[in-house]
């Protein structure tokens, strides 16, 4: 599905639009469909790997997102790959938020509350046994 970046994903502030293609369950691949020379990025459903991956969405991307009801927001981050995997690190800071219904996407900040911790580059290993990913 395509989707319009109404928020800048950090890094890549010229991309507009983005195409996300479910690989399985928990794993997706975001392009930008705006310049191809730049590569994919790896999404990972963050609810599969953590429990406690709670957050609220501050207002100012509710409405740049136009959300109308939690449930047409897919939450993914972004997860770079290494070999082997485990030793892969995904950034549960800054999430990517989809609008399904409204085709609009963009990435924030999550706002430390007390006890929270939500790292940029936390390793998989740290999430996942071993036997998981054999």
């Amino acid at each position: 599905m395509e989707y319009k970046a109404v928020l800048p994903i950090f890094g890549f502030d010229g991309c507009e639009r983005v195409s996300l293609e479910q690989i399985d369950d928990i794993f997706f691949r975001m392009e930008n469909l705006d310049d191809k020379s730049l590569p994919s990025f790896t999404l990972v459903l963050p609810t599969a790997l953590r429990d406690d991956y709670n957050f609220d969405i501050p207002d100012h991307v509710v409405q740049k997102l136009q959300i109308e009801n939690p449930e047409d927001v897919k939450v993914l981050n972004i997860m770079i790959l290494n070999t082997p995997i485990e030793t892969s690190h995904v950034n549960f800071m800054a999430p990517l938020l989809f609008n399904t219904k409204k085709g609009l996407m963009g990435q924030f900040v999550i706002e430390p509350k007390d006890g929270q911790s939500f790292g940029i580059a936390d390793k998989l290993g740290d999430y996942i046994a071993k036997e998981d990913i054999s």
